[in-house]
């Protein structure tokens, strides 16, 4: 007994062989896209630590703000927030021997917005400073991620077994 594959058969495995391609390649972009992503906040942490200003706020977005909820020694958090040009003047000192590193970090992106985020550890002069919550929102204009905002806890008390074990990379 033959059977009769009908037209609207052939169509709908070829709509759902359409549709898998799409799926896998919309997976290796997204794949591409958190690498690019992540990327960005590895070269913003690397132009920190060379000291390079001009490279720190191409890095961003020109209405990038960044801000900071640092714990202080009385205790309290106080909120302070910079723009991109304020921010990259805090990394001119070539002699300092600053390095900020990321960990357990997740990415999301929904076409030209990602946000990237996780904990991180800061050192300075080759030990740990302090810890907290890094969280990044980048945007994709002509092609290239830019950051264009981020907000950090800075709280030397609040950094995790598994984070005052860690070593600065720099020597």
């Amino acid at each position: 007994m033959k059977r009769k594959i009908s037209l609207s058969a052939v169509a709908l495995l070829f709509l759902f062989a359409a549709c898998m391609n799409a799926a896998a390649q919309t997976s290796a972009d997204n794949s591409a896209d958190k690498k690019a992503v992540a990327d960005v906040v590895e070269q913003l942490f690397a132009k920190m630590a060379a000291a390079e200003p001009e490279a720190i706020r191409a890095l961003q977005t020109p209405q990038s703000q960044i801000v900071a909820v640092a714990r202080g020694k009385d205790k309290k958090n106080h909120v302070q927030t910079y723009s991109a040009e304020t921010f990259s003047k805090f990394f001119t000192n070539k002699d300092a021997k600053i390095e900020e590193r990321m960990h357990s970090t997740k990415t999301e992106i929904d076409g030209d917005l990602a946000m990237y985020w996780g904990r991180y550890v800061f050192f300075a002069g080759g030990k740990l400073s302090h810890c907290g919550l890094n969280t990044f929102h980048l945007v994709r204009t002509e092609g290239v991620w830019k950051i264009a905002g981020a907000a950090s806890t800075i709280d030397p008390d609040s950094c995790t077994k598994k984070e005052k074990a860690m070593k600065p990379s720099l020597k």
